[in-house]
C-alpha cells in the first residue's frame, strides 16, 4: 500500500503507525529541493532526523531492519511532498 502525505517545516508529522505484520517500508522524498528528516520515534527535528535528500529515499525490511515502528517526519521546505509503501509480506 502506498500512502502520500505533505510534510512541513514547522510540525512534525506520523507517516507509519506500529505495525507487527509490516516486512517492509519504503520513504520517499518526492520534492526536488527538499530534505526530508525521519525519526522512530515523536520528536524528530533537522539536528536530530535521519536525512532523505530530494527524490531520495530509504527502504528497511524484515530480516535486516525493523520496519514495524512508528516513523515520524519533518522538513527543512514547506509542503514536502512524501510517498510510503508499507509491504506486508506474501500471500500464502
Amino acid at each position: 500500500m502506498i500512502f502520500p502525505y505533505t510534510v512541513g517545516s514547522a510540525v512534525e508529522v506520523k507517516i507509519a503507525s506500529v505495525s507487527k505484520n509490516r516486512t517492509s517500508l519504503v520513504i520517499v522524498c518526492n520534492h526536488a529541493t527538499a530534505t526530508l528528516y525521519i525519526r522512530f520515534s515523536k520528536g524528530v527535528a533537522i539536528a536530530n532526523g535521519f536525512p532523505i535528500y530530494s527524490y531520495g529515499f530509504v527502504g528497511l525490511k524484515i530480516p535486516e531492519d525493523d520496519p514495524t515502528t512508528d516513523v515520524w517526519a519533518i522538513s527543512d521546505t514547506v509542503g514536502t511532498q512524501v510517498r510510503v509503501y508499507e509491504g506486508y509480506g506474501k500471500k500464502k
